[in-house]
C-alpha cells in the first residue's frame, strides 16, 4: 500500500509541478472540471483518514484498491474533457521573445492550435532560462564532462518531442505521454484575445482532409454553420486562405436606449409602463456588489478584468428598434430623438423644432455659469456624449474671453448640429466657434474691431508679443528682401557675365572665321585676275548666286524681298557663248509650267539667228536651276540667298558634283559674308569686289563720292548728311543755288528698288520763291546761277544689277551689240522669204542694220495675275497681237519671276524709235490691265503709274524733239550766212 501511495503522491506532485510551472494554463481549466476533480480528492482523503484508524490489512485492502482506481479514472475522464475543450477553443497567446515559440503557435493552454484530439503537446520552456538554473544548482567541483551531461539531460527534459524524454517520464513517474507528429502551425494574430470554451463538442476535420482544394465540400450541419465562420476555420472546415464573401453583415446596428437617471434601474413593461416593485429591488450602481477579476498585460494572470458595458450594449437583444423608438417617445417625446439612428420616420430635423430642444446659454464676460438651470438640463439632454460638448462650450467661452466680450447666447441645437463637424477637427476655427452663437452677428462685429483682442484675457501680454513680432518680422522681411535683392543682382551679374564671356568666344570665332574666308577671297580673286584672258575664252561654269546681302533692318522693310531676288532670271541668258554653262540659284521653287516657258525662251537663239521660230534648240543640258532647301524652312523671312545656300547641304553637294573637274566662279549680287562662306564650301572664286567695299560704295552718297574722284557729272545735289540741321542748311542753300528747280528728291542712303524716296514742291510750299526768282533775275544767270550739264550720272551698282540682267535677255533674243559709249543699239533684220510654192532652198540673205530703242521693267505689278495661270495670260497677249516678231526684231518680252503670287513680271519692249516704243510700251499695258481688270475687282497695280509715266516722258521727249529740230534750223540759218558767195 505504500508504494501505491508514493506513486499516487508522485502522480499528483506531477500535476501540481505543472500547474506551477504553468499557472496561466491551470487559471484557464473549466470550473466544472475542477470541482470533479476536488470532489474525488476529497473522498480519497476521507477514507485514508478512515483507514488509518482502524487499519486491516486483509479486509481493506480491496476497497483502498477500488478507491485509487476510481479516482485514477476520474482523473483519467476529466483530462480527456479537458483536452477535448482546449481544442474546440479559439485560444492565442501573445508573442513571446523565443524566437522558436514564435515559429510554433500555442495556445493558452499549452496546446497547439492546429492539432487533433489526439495528438496534444507541451509548451516549449526558454532553454536558456532552465539552463541557467540547473547550471546554478550543480556543484562548484563538477567536471565539465558532468556538466554537458546535466545539460544533454536538461535539453531532454526541454523538449517533449524527444523519445528519452518520453521514457525517463514513463520510468520515473508512469505517465505516458502521447506522440506528436510535426505539422506546419499557422501564426494567428497576436493582438487578438479570446478565453474560455467557446462552443461545445462539435466535429473537426480529418488529417486527411484536403485543404489545398477550394472546390472540396465537405459536410456542414445548420447547427455548425451558425457558430460562425471563425469556429469554422480552426475545426479545418474552411481552408485558412479561402477568400470569404458575406451577404449580409457581421454586426448589425441597434438603437442606443437612453434614460433619466429617475428611471434608469426601471424595465418597462409591455405596455409603456414600469413595474416599481422590480424597480425597488434593483440596486443602484453604488449598491451592486462589483465582480473583480485579475489581468495582466501579457496573459500571465489569474483572470482579466472585461471592460464596463456601455450604454449601447444595455440593449436587450430581442427588442427591435421600432418598439425602443416608441418606448422612448413615449417616456419623453422629442428629447433624445436626435440622438437615435435615422428613419423614415423620425429625423433629426423634425426633432429639433420642439421648443424644448431650444437651450440658450449665456456668457457673460467670457464666462459659463454651470449651476445654471439651463445649462443643467442641456448636460442632462446631452450626457452621453457631455464631454465632447463642454470641450466646444470652454473653447467658445476662451474666445469670447481673449476678445472682452461682455455678452453673449451660445445656442446648444447649434451645438449639437455642429458637434460632429468638431469631433472629426483637431481644432474648430474661430468662424465655426462663432457659428453656435445666437448673437453671432455682433459678437464678429466686435471681434472685428482694431485691438479688441488685447482688452481681453492677458491682453498686455498679447500685445507685446504682438509689437515683438512685428518688428521682428519688419527687421527680417527687410533682411530676406535685402537678400533677395542681392542675391538676384548677383545672379544678374553672373547670368551676363557668361552671356559676355560666350558671345566674347562666339564674336571671336566669327572674327577668325571671316578673316579666314577673306583670305581666301583675296587668294581665289588673285588667282583668278591673273588666269582671266585664259578663262574668259575657255570652257567655264558660271554659279549665279542673286544674293541681295543688305543689313537685316532694310531687308525686313522691303516688301517682296525674296522678289527682287528672283528677278534677274535673265542671267541664264549668258549660255548665248558656247563655251558657258549656267548654275542658276533661284529663291523659289520653279514649277513644271515655268521650266517649260524658260526652256522654249532659251531655245530661241538658233531661230533668232535664223529667223525662223521653227528652228528650235534644246540647251536643257547648258543650265541648271537650283533651289536652296532651307527655303522650305524658312518661307517667310527675309534672308538673302546666300545665306539660305549656306544653310543647305545637299544644295551645296550637287553644285560641287556639277562642277567637279571644270573652270568655275562665282557671280553673285550684294555680296556678303555669307557669300564668302558659300565660296568657301565650294573652293571657287568669286567675280566681284570686297563685300565692305561693295556695302561703302553702293550706297547713294558712296557713288557721289566716287562719281566726283572720277569728275563725272552729276546732277545738283549734296550727299553725306546726318543730321536735321545739315539737311536745312543744303536744301536752302541748294534753292538759292539753283531757283528754277521746282521739285527736289530726298533719297535714303541704303535704301533700294525706290524704297526710302520722297520730294518737296519748292513753289507749293517756299513763300519766299518769287523773291528769290525776281532777284535771280536781277543779278543775272552769269551771276546768279552755276552751268548745267546735259548728261549726269545718278546712280552706281557695284553687283549685279537688274537692268544687266533685262540687256543679256535683250542681246540673247535680237543677236544685236550695244554701244555704251554712243548709247546706240543695233540688231541686224532678216528679210521675210517669198511666198512662192517653187522657191528654191537658199540660205538667208543677211539684212540691214538698224537701230533699236528700247524700254526695260522688272517692277510691273497686278493682283488679279494670281488667278489665272502664266499659259492663259500668254495666250490672252497673243490674241490681242502681243508677242515678239523674231525678223523684224519688234515686239514685247514677259519674264515671270515666280509663280507662288505671280502678282509681278518684268517686261522688255523693242521699236524703232523711241516715240514708237514708248506707245507701245504704253498701249500694251493698257490692253493688259482690261483684260485682268473687272468693274467689281479693285486689285492693286501700278499699270496707271506706269502709264502716266511713259505719257510724261512722250510729253518731254516732244519737247525736247521740237527744241532739237529748232536749234537744228538755227544752225542751218547760221552757216548759209557765213558761207561767202561765188
Amino acid at each position: 500500500m505504500q508504494p501505491r501511495r508514493q506513486h499516487l503522491g508522485k502522480q499528483m506532485g506531477l500535476l501540481a509541478a505543472r500547474e506551477t510551472h504553468n499557472p496561466g494554463r491551470t487559471a484557464a481549466i473549466t470550473t466544472e472540471a475542477a470541482s470533479r476533480v476536488q470532489e474525488d480528492l476529497q473522498q480519497l482523503k476521507q477514507k485514508l483518514r478512515e483507514i488509518s484508524h482502524d487499519w486491516d490489512p486483509g479486509a481493506d485492502a480491496q476497497s483502498l484498491e477500488a478507491a485509487i482506481e476510481k479516482a485514477e479514472s476520474g482523473l483519467k475522464k476529466h483530462a480527456e474533457q479537458y483536452l477535448n475543450a482546449a481544442n474546440r477553443s479559439v485560444l492565442t497567446i501573445s508573442r513571446s521573445a523565443s524566437e522558436d515559440l514564435c515559429s510554433r503557435q500555442i495556445s493558452k493552454w499549452g496546446i497547439p492550435l492546429e492539432t487533433s484530439q489526439k495528438e496534444i503537446t507541451f509548451p516549449e520552456v526558454p532553454a536558456n532560462t532552465a539552463a541557467t538554473t540547473w547550471h546554478a544548482r550543480l556543484p562548484p567541483h563538477v567536471s565539465a564532462g558532468s556538466k554537458h551531461k546535466f545539460s544533454m539531460a536538461l535539453k531532454i527534459l526541454c523538449d517533449p518531442r524527444n523519445p528519452c524524454h518520453r521514457s525517463f517520464l514513463n520510468e520515473n513517474y508512469g505517465v505516458t505521454m502521447p506522440l506528436i507528429n510535426r505539422r506546419k502551425t499557422y501564426i494567428a494574430p497576436t493582438w487578438k484575445i479570446a478565453k474560455g470554451v467557446t462552443v461545445g463538442s462539435l466535429s473537426i476535420a480529418p488529417p486527411s482532409f484536403p485543404l489545398e482544394k477550394v472546390c472540396t465540400v465537405f459536410p456542414v450541419s445548420e447547427t455548425d454553420s451558425e457558430r460562425g465562420i471563425l469556429n469554422l476555420i480552426e475545426r479545418g472546415l474552411i481552408p485558412r486562405a479561402a477568400r470569404i464573401t458575406l451577404e449580409k453583415p457581421l454586426v448589425l446596428p441597434r438603437p442606443v436606449p437612453l434614460h433619466e437617471f429617475h428611471t434608469k434601474y426601471r424595465k418597462t413593461a409591455a405596455d409603456g409602463g414600469a413595474d416599481s416593485k422590480k424597480a425597488e429591488e434593483e440596486p443602484y450602481p453604488h449598491e451592486r456588489p462589483a465582480h473583480i477579476s485579475t489581468y495582466t498585460k501579457e496573459g500571465k494572470g489569474k483572470g482579466s478584468i472585461a471592460p464596463p458595458p456601455s450604454c449601447i450594449s444595455v440593449i436587450p437583444p430581442k427588442k427591435s428598434r421600432e418598439q425602443l423608438i416608441q418606448a422612448i417617445q413615449k417616456r419623453e417625446p422629442g428629447t433624445y430623438s436626435a440622438f437615435l439612428p435615422k428613419t423614415p420616420g423620425v429625423t433629426p430635423a423634425q426633432a429639433f423644432q420642439s421648443p424644448v430642444l431650444e437651450f440658450n446659454i449665456p456668457v457673460r464676460k467670457g464666462t459659463i455659469d454651470y449651476a445654471s438651470s439651463e445649462l443643467q438640463r442641456f448636460k442632462r439632454h446631452c450626457c452621453l456624449f457631455w464631454g465632447s460638448i463642454l470641450s466646444i462650450l470652454e473653447q467658445v467661452a476662451s474666445l469670447l474671453n481673449d476678445y472682452a466680450v461682455p455678452f453673449a447666447i451660445i445656442k446648444g441645437k447649434k451645438v449639437m448640429e455642429v458637434i460632429s463637424d468638431f469631433e472629426l477637427n483637431q481644432r474648430p476655427t474661430r468662424e465655426e466657434l462663432l457659428s453656435v452663437l445666437k448673437n453671432a452677428s455682433a459678437v464678429r462685429k466686435l471681434l472685428s474691431r482694431p485691438g479688441q483682442r488685447y482688452k481681453g484675457h492677458n491682453g498686455t501680454e498679447v500685445a507685446a508679443i504682438k509689437i515683438q513680432a512685428t518688428w521682428r518680422c519688419y527687421k527680417l522681411r527687410k533682411a530676406y528682401i535685402q537678400f533677395r535683392r542681392h542675391q538676384w543682382a548677383s545672379g544678374v551679374i553672373a547670368i551676363s557675365w557668361m552671356v559676355h564671356i560666350h558671345m566674347r568666344r562666339v564674336r571671336k570665332m566669327l572674327k577668325d572665321s571671316r578673316q579666314r574666308h577673306l583670305k581666301n577671297f583675296y587668294i581665289r580673286a588673285k588667282h583668278l585676275a591673273a588666269n582671266w584672258n585664259r578663262i574668259r575664252t575657255s570652257r567655264r561654269t558660271i554659279i549665279h548666286i542673286p544674293s541681295l546681302g543688305y543689313a537685316q533692318s532694310v531687308r525686313e522693310a522691303t516688301p517682296d524681298f525674296a522678289i527682287h531676288q528672283g528677278s534677274q532670271i535673265g542671267r541664264l541668258c549668258e549660255i548665248q557663248d558656247p563655251n558657258v554653262d549656267v548654275i542658276y540659284v533661284c529663291p523659289f521653287e520653279m514649277s513644271e509650267e515655268m521650266l517649260q516657258y524658260y526652256n522654249k525662251l532659251l531655245g530661241l537663239q538658233t531661230a533668232v539667228r535664223s529667223g525662223n521660230p521653227e528652228d528650235m534648240a534644246d540647251l536643257q543640258d547648258r543650265f541648271k536651276i537650283l533651289t536652296p532647301e532651307a527655303i522650305q524652312s524658312f518661307p517667310d523671312r527675309p534672308m538673302s540667298l546666300a545665306t539660305f545656300l549656306k544653310y543647305s547641304p545637299r544644295t551645296i553637294k550637287r553644285i560641287k558634283h556639277l562642277i567637279q573637274g571644270k573652270e568655275a566662279y562665282v557671280v553673285g549680287g550684294l555680296l556678303g559674308q555669307d557669300d564668302l562662306d558659300v565660296a568657301d564650301a565650294l573652293d571657287v572664286p568669286i567675280l566681284g569686289p570686297d563685300p565692305e567695299v561693295a556695302h561703302l560704295y553702293t550706297s547713294k552718297s558712296g557713288s557721289k563720292r566716287i562719281f566726283a574722284a572720277a569728275e563725272v557729272p552729276v546732277p545738283p545735289g549734296r550727299y553725306d548728311i546726318y543730321s536735321r540741321q545739315q539737311l536745312v542748311e543744303v536744301l536752302s542753300q541748294l534753292i538759292i543755288d539753283y531757283p528754277e528747280v521746282k521739285r527736289w528728291v530726298f533719297k535714303v542712303d541704303d535704301d533700294f528698288g525706290g524704297s526710302g524716296t520722297a520730294f518737296c514742291d519748292i513753289i507749293a510750299n517756299l513763300r519766299c520763291h518769287p523773291w528769290i526768282l525776281k532777284e535771280s533775275r536781277r543779278y543775272g544767270p552769269e551771276i546768279w546761277r552755276r552751268s548745267w550739264a546735259h548728261v549726269w550720272a545718278i546712280d552706281l551698282d557695284l553687283h549685279y544689277s537688274d537692268h544687266l540682267a533685262s540687256t543679256q535677255l535683250l542681246l540673247y533674243l535680237t543677236n544685236g551689240t550695244l554701244d555704251c559709249s554712243l548709247s546706240r543699239f543695233q540688231v541686224q533684220v532678216i528679210p521675210p522669204k517669198p511666198k512662192s510654192r517653187h522657191a528654191r532652198k537658199e540660205a538667208p540673205q543677211p539684212g540691214p542694220i538698224v537701230s533699236r530703242c528700247v524700254i526695260m521693267s522688272t517692277s510691273i505689278m497686278h493682283a488679279n495675275l494670281s488667278i489665272i495661270y502664266y499659259s492663259v495670260f500668254l495666250q490672252m497677249c497673243k490674241s490681242h497681237g502681243i508677242g515678239y516678231d523674231l525678223q523684224l526684231r519688234e515686239g514685247s518680252i514677259f519674264t515671270p519671276f515666280e509663280d507662288r503670287k505671280r502678282h509681278r513680271f518684268g517686261m522688255l519692249t523693242i521699236g524703232e524709235h523711241l516715240q514708237g516704243v514708248l506707245m507701245t510700251f504704253a498701249q500694251h499695258l493698257f490692253i493688259i490691265y482690261q483684260e485682268l481688270s473687272a468693274p467689281n475687282m479693285h486689285a492693286e497695280t501700278n499699270f496707271k503709274e506706269a502709264v502716266q509715266d511713259v505719257e510724261r516722258i512722250l510729253g518731254v521727249a516732244e519737247q525736247n524733239k521740237l527744241k532739237f529740230e529748232k536749234e537744228e534750223e538755227e544752225e542751218e540759218k547760221a552757216t548759209k550766212t557765213e558761207t561767202p558767195p561765188k
